[in-house]
């Protein structure tokens, strides 16, 4: 039965690029037809323009899709990550969430249009702050989220950036700023390497005087400690905390429990009804 399956899945696979390459084709041809380049340019423009609209505790949200992971990132919204939303539905209106490996914004978004607070979205993909401009002008919400095109580590330095390969297209993720290293502890193999600013959380208050947050999201794939440990000062005033921590990644659990546990938070079980496993909540004063 499996040597079935695999025979299918790699027959339809074939299918799929033959379709690709034939489509490529046309687009090739048609760009020697009078005003060809212009035909196709439309057609790109209008792919890129392309949103999906996803309903969810009671606002809608339109997402910019123009590629296959865009889009499944809008229609996976509400079940990806419950746990996400519903620390999301905690805030309080006008209070400042840190969003850290933002991506394309969906939780950003949904923070600032559901719960009316104040945003920060830090990103450093070039590629992904496009779609995350887009999200937010399609929603109305430019005054209500900043975006920040920088990484977040623990120093302020030209260091390199490692985007894996496989994921470097619009909503790709697997990404670590300063270390080759991915979300389970892993080299990424081949990675695109570009020379980018980093900055530490501390910096970011003291030197651009943001807002000091209240709730920190952070997802930078594998160097969450350095994002930590930037910020010593920062979380001190901080009263909830959501990290993603892969436990495949020996010792980055524990180096990050062990900060947060000398900051004065404490991590929570469970979220209402969820048990919470990678996506680590941390509260400053836990209910009961």
């Amino acid at each position: 039965m499996d040597l079935l399956k695999g025979l299918v899945r790699a027959l339809l696979n074939l299918v799929f690029l033959v379709i690709e390459k034939l489509i490529y084709g046309l687009i090739q041809l048609i760009r020697f037809l009078p005003r060809g380049e212009q035909i196709v340019s439309g057609f790109l423009e209008r792919n890129w323009r392309r949103t999906s609209k996803v309903k969810h505790g009671g606002v809608e949200i339109k997402f910019i899709i123009p590629n296959w992971l865009t889009k499944f990132r809008a229609n996976s919204f509400s079940v990806k990550e419950p746990e996400t939303l519903l620390w999301i539905e905690k805030m309080q209106p006008g209070e400042t969430f840190w969003d850290i490996g933002a991506n394309v914004g969906i939780y950003s978004i949904y923070a600032a249009k559901k719960q009316n607070v104040q945003v920060v979205a830090f990103e450093p993909s070039l590629l992904n702050l496009e779609i995350l401009l887009r999200n937010v002008l399609a929603n109305d919400l430019s005054s209500k989220i900043t975006l920040f095109p920088l990484a977040l580590s623990d120093k302020n330095a030209v260091q390199q950036l490692f985007m894996s390969k496989s994921d470097f297209i619009w909503g790709g993720a697997h990404n670590s700023m300063g270390e080759n290293v991915g979300q389970d502890g892993k080299e990424l193999l081949k990675p695109i390497i570009s020379s980018q600013i980093s900055i530490s959380m501390d910096s970011c208050l003291e030197v651009f005087r943001l807002e000091q947050p209240d709730y920190v999201k952070i997802d930078v794939d594998g160097l969450e400690i350095m994002v930590l440990t930037g910020g010593e000062k920062t979380f001190q005033k901080v009263k909830s905390v959501l990290i993603e921590v892969d436990q495949a990644f020996e010792g980055q659990s524990v180096n990050v429990s062990k900060f947060l546990n000398t900051l004065g938070f404490k991590q929570l079980g469970y979220l209402e009804n969820l048990e919470l496993r990678e996506n680590q909540i941390w509260v400053r004063n836990p209910p009961g």
